[in-house]
């Protein structure tokens, strides 16, 4: 230890001495101290010899009343298993700089200094945890997962608009869906919504925006609302990318439609319908033409248990726009169409025919014991008893059938599924079918003060009345008849 400016030195070890000092302490068969000498008033060099022969080194500073005694680690003369008097010499340097500097405590000094260290590898590893964490989340929480979770969401709750949900993901760009959906901006979304203006899709453009829009405002509050489905949470979506591109330019692409048929045209398409050789969409397609215009896809949904005969009411469900339960909108059964439903609810329920001995063992174990589906959750329209009809397939054969009435000059023009219902709307008016009757009979928001809060009826006879003389007029020999 090299000898301050000012400062008395001690007597010191030797190599040799050290090596006896070790010696006789084995031959004495007790612990041996001895004393390197130091700085006065800052530390000394302290060796502890036990009778085993191990010798530790440890610097002593501080006063008798509060003295401190740190290891510096194990004596070895030759400087292989531990530290030789050199090296522990150039140690206790280094200590007693600290001590010369201030530092009360070297016990308290490196304890802190372990705790740091410590706490900056603990900080480290959170931090990497974090960003780990963080990558998985943006390889899993993409615009792609952001839009079918919330697709998912909307089919749970039975809402129609699930599959107009999932347009973004035909006409975003993959790169841009596969991104985390916290990273894409505006920029990203306003570049698919230009090429679809440009192409002449200015509706298709308003839908994307409409569904990404929500979809990102779902997921924003999903992990605040204990409502929303976890499937919605986790996407760290702070701000809303769809905000900044205004819903109101593209407001102009939003157009009613305007295709209506006359009487002699629908006539026509009714026939059409009843000459259908598959009886399930034959039959989905009359009971919405024979009750007034009634939406496809809420018909799909009907069960046996929502259907009266006794009472000859037939109900629906409207799940439209942002209710939680569906809207049950009920409708009376009369001529036709309670045959139809009639047929169809008193039909034997569909089993597959067995084609091995088991299976035929096993359908008359079941029939012997009464086995059947249970009728009230049968769907009413759909093959063999199981799936629902799609609505998808029924828009496709009403457009199938206008494309032949066009063909066959029967039409003026083509037209779609919901043409037919804008078609009742309007020929019903026609026939001077107060607004209020139709809009109870079409499932409309009837909405302000007087339908909400006094007007209680339920138009049940009215529409009773509508439907028989609409199912007349449908049925007329001659168009003009009908028309009248």
């Amino acid at each position: 230890m090299g000898a301050q400016k000012g400062l008395a030195m001690k007597d010191r070890l030797t190599d040799k001495e050290l090596r006896k000092k070790i010696r006789e302490a084995v031959a004495a068969k007790q612990q041996l101290k001895a004393s390197d000498g130091g700085v006065k008033g800052a530390g000394v060099l302290m060796l502890y010899v036990r009778p085993s022969g191990a010798a530790t080194w440890y610097y002593r500073h501080g006063t008798r009343a509060a003295r401190e005694e740190l290891p510096v680690g194990p004596c070895d003369p030759d400087g292989k298993a531990g530290f030789s008097l050199a090296q522990a010499r150039a140690r206790a340097d280094e200590l007693t700089k600290l001590v010369l500097s201030g530092v009360p405590s070297l016990a308290e000094h490196f304890a802190a200094q372990e705790a740091a260290k410590k706490a900056a590898a603990a900080a480290l590893r959170e931090a990497e945890a974090e960003a780990k964490a963080d990558a998985e989340r943006r390889a899993t929480r993409t615009l792609r997962a952001l839009l079918t979770a919330y697709s998912d969401h909307l089919k749970a709750q039975n809402k129609p608009s699930w599959r107009e949900a999932l347009a973004p993901l035909r006409h975003v760009p993959k790169t841009v869906l596969d991104l985390a959906a916290a990273d894409v901006t505006t920029e990203h979304l306003l570049s698919p919504l230009r090429a679809l203006i440009d192409a002449g899709k200015g509706v298709t453009a308003r839908i994307v925006r409409a569904y990404l829009r929500a979809a990102y405002a779902l997921a924003g509050r999903a992990d605040f609302d204990p409502t929303v489905p976890e499937p919605l949470r986790g996407f760290g979506v702070d701000a809303n990318p769809v905000d900044r591109i205004p819903a109101s330019g593209l407001a102009g692409f939003k157009r009613a439609g305007q295709r209506v048929l006359s009487w002699p045209e629908l006539i026509r398409y009714r026939q059409r319908v009843e000459k259908l050789g598959d009886a399930t969409t034959k039959d989905s397609l009359m009971l919405a033409l024979l009750l007034g215009g009634q939406r496809l896809r809420q018909l799909a949904r009907v069960k046996h248990a929502d259907v009266d005969l006794h009472g000859r009411t037939i109900s629906l469900r409207d799940p439209k726009g942002r209710r939680l339960q569906p809207r049950l909108h009920t409708l009376p059964l009369e001529g036709r169409a309670f045959e139809l439903v009639k047929r169809r609810t008193e039909a034997p329920v569909w089993r597959r025919k067995p084609k091995t001995k088991a299976e035929r063992q096993s359908a008359l174990e079941q029939e012997g014991a009464g086995a059947t589906p249970p009728a009230a959750n049968r769907p009413l329209l759909s093959h063999r008893d199981r799936v629902p009809v799609d609505d998808v397939i029924l828009s496709k054969t009403v457009s199938e059938i206008a494309a032949a009435m066009v063909g066959a000059g029967e039409a003026r023009a083509p037209f779609r599924g919901g043409d037919i219902r804008r078609t009742a709307e309007t020929l019903l008016a026609g026939m001077r079918v107060p607004r209020d009757v139709r809009a109870h009979l079409l499932s409309h928001g009837v909405s302000g003060v007087q339908a909400i809060h006094y007007d209680r009826h339920d138009y049940m006879e009215e529409m009773r009345a509508v439907l028989e003389q609409w199912e007349v007029r449908l049925y007329a020999e001659n168009a003009d008849v009908a028309h009248k």
